[in-house]
């Protein structure tokens, strides 16, 4: 019985992830390359680095020049601390250690890290305004990908986690 239980959720979990990946790479067959790395698609709402071995960055048609700016500097930190890596191997990870809760909290919470990592990277000479520019930035994807104007929750978002760091940071 414990190796069916085992196989039925180990099945699953694969056909997930492999169903992130396939979805992942029909939004962006139809691509257009913009310059070098960085390719447009008008399937994705929100910028995302997809590869290992080449990392492409894609956005998502009708982004603002000023908005430009500071994603390629986010994105651009993903690709320079090999994150598309990284978080394959979490996913190995969490393919073989699916049972247990801690593997799937201590991968949230890294690319959680991740994340406040490139904004911090990005940012790094920033002075306030920009810092102001870029948090006004993730808050309109973070409102692009759920749905909503204006993003309300009851606990503390990641997005506001990640704005809250950014405007508490100093600057070098």
């Amino acid at each position: 019985i414990f190796v069916c239980i085992i196989y039925y959720w180990s099945d699953r979990i694969w056909n997930i992830f492999y169903r992130a990946i396939c979805f992942d790479k029909k939004r962006v067959a139809f691509s257009i390359r913009e310059i070098s790395n960085i390719w447009l698609s008008e399937k994705i709402s929100s910028p995302f680095v997809m590869g290992i071995v080449k990392p492409k960055i894609y956005l998502p048609y009708g982004i603002l020049p000023e908005e430009k700016k500071y994603i390629l500097r986010h994105e651009r930190a993903h690709i320079a601390h090999n994150d598309p890596l990284v978080r394959f191997l979490g996913t190995i990870a969490i393919i073989l250690h699916w049972w247990n809760p801690l593997a799937w909290l201590a991968i949230h919470k890294m690319n959680q890290d991740m994340e406040m990592f490139c904004d911090e990277t990005a940012l790094a000479t920033a002075i306030p305004a920009e810092k102001k520019e870029y948090s006004q930035t993730l808050l309109h994807f973070a409102a692009k990908q759920s749905g909503l104007a204006v993003v309300l929750s009851f606990g503390e978002s990641n997005t506001e986690v990640r704005i809250r760091n950014v405007l508490r940071k100093k600057r070098n």
